[in-house]
């Protein structure tokens, strides 16, 4: 008889030892198999959650980083607008206060021929960008002139002819250059900062102060000699410094620079010409949807209209759009009134503000300007374009963009900021 299968209690009437087949051990391969597919399953939903999560912070992570980055740009363009023609002219060809006529402003170089307060142009390079076409997108670029660098005016004793143009003397021990300790220093430090208060190729602004009246020059250089400041200007323009009269500078004449800024959209990724320090911003290889992007470029010009190296800024990042609107002054001499020049009117905002020697042009007469910036998303995060209607611009909530590499295409959402900026310089024009 086998013990332990009848339960027979041994010695001591100890219970039997119950011993397990090997066939009674473990799961079967059908529960296995049901097991593995269901924790399969619940991996799959996990790591889709997990993915979606992850592709959604990431998505509004980069939304976050373009508004972010189009406030701070914008803050800066609303700040240089505001102080377009300061110690500067709203429009040279028409300046009453400016010595000088026809002839005397074709001496200068081209960007002073049409010197004024603001410039908005069309902006060539973003018109011929596929993904602004596409949405139908048409931004400007702004060019504004003030004393941006400096709020001083400094003191010179008088200016002369010299052997190559003319030289302004300034007065050290006066003014803003006292203010700056400038007698007291050594003559190399004095030599480097007067080069850096009046650099080479800006414009200078020379105010008689007894009249009221102004002539423009570039500045050529400036030196010291036996202690005492120089800056060098040119031969053309001819100025006019003969005498105590309403347009001399035999007398005391203050002297500030104009600085000339100009805002536009601009490819900066692979413009290695132009950007070679913004280079490291961008992923190398052909990264999704950066092949057609713009950004936002601050750049200050020299008198001649060319880009000064080492002024490049990138101010917003995948900028789509920049517009601006008007404000302006009319009938000034008879019944004063305003009107209001809106956005998105081909050539209407260009022509006010636009060359100033065209007959349409007055810059002088612009009281404020409503500036709008738009920037997008880094990639395609929605399949669906907002349909445009009469409260909703083109391009302007979504914007198409298209993969270089896969055709694949999508939209991206997009950040506008406007604001209506008053111009102070401008407010008593009355010409």
């Amino acid at each position: 008889m086998n013990r332990e299968k009848t339960g027979y209690r041994g010695k001591g009437n100890l219970p039997a030892v119950h011993r397990v087949r090997p066939t009674e051990l473990g799961f079967t391969l059908v529960e296995l198999m049901v097991a593995i597919t269901g924790g399969l399953f619940v991996s799959m939903v996990v790591f889709a959650l997990a993915r979606d999560g992850s592709r959604f912070y990431q998505r509004e992570s980069r939304i976050a980083e373009a508004t972010l980055g189009n406030v701070v740009a914008f803050d800066r363009l609303e700040h240089d607008i505001a102080r377009a023609g300061f110690l500067s002219t709203p429009n040279l060809t028409k300046d009453p206060l400016y010595c000088g006529d026809a002839t005397t402003i074709k001496q200068l170089p081209a960007q002073l021929q049409n010197l004024a307060s603001i410039r908005i142009d069309a902006d060539s390079i973003a018109a011929n960008n596929a993904t602004l076409k596409t949405a139908g997108r048409t931004p400007e670029s702004i060019t504004l002139s003030g004393a941006f660098n400096s709020v001083d005016r400094y003191e010179s004793w008088h200016v002369d002819v010299s052997d190559t143009g003319y030289t302004v003397r300034l007065q050290t021990r006066i003014g803003a250059l006292l203010r700056q300790n400038f007698a007291t220093l050594p003559v190399a430090s004095q030599t480097t900062i007067l080069s850096q208060i009046f650099p080479t190729g800006r414009a200078i602004r020379l105010l008689n102060v007894d009249t009221g009246t102004f002539q423009i020059s570039t500045i050529a250089g400036t030196r010291m000699l036996g202690g005492e400041a120089y800056i060098d200007l040119p031969a053309t323009p001819v100025l006019n410094i003969a005498g105590q009269q309403r347009c001399g500078l035999r007398g005391t004449t203050l002297v500030n620079v104009i600085n000339v800024v100009k805002y536009a959209l601009q490819t900066v990724r692979g413009n290695t010409t132009d950007f070679p320090n913004y280079q490291q911003l961008f992923a190398t290889g052909n990264q999704p949807y950066e092949a057609d992007r713009l950004e936002l470029v601050r750049q200050e010009l020299d008198s001649t209209g060319t880009p000064i190296v080492g002024t490049q800024e990138v101010i917003a990042e995948y900028a789509v759009d920049l517009q601006f609107a008007l404000t302006t002054l009319e009938n000034a001499a008879t019944v004063p009134s305003f009107a209001t020049w809106g956005f998105d009117v081909p050539g209407t905002v260009e022509s006010i503000a636009g060359t100033t020697s065209a007959s349409a042009a007055r810059p002088q007469n612009i009281r404020a300007v409503r500036a709008r910036l738009s920037v997008r998303s880094r990639e395609v995060d929605r399949q669906e374009n907002v349909v445009p209607s009469s409260n909703v611009a083109t391009g302007l909530y979504r914007i198409q963009i298209t993969d270089a590499a896969t055709k694949t295409s999508g939209f991206a959402r997009v950040r506008t900021l406007q604001s209506d900026i008053v111009i102070p310089s401008q407010l008593e024009v009355r010409w």
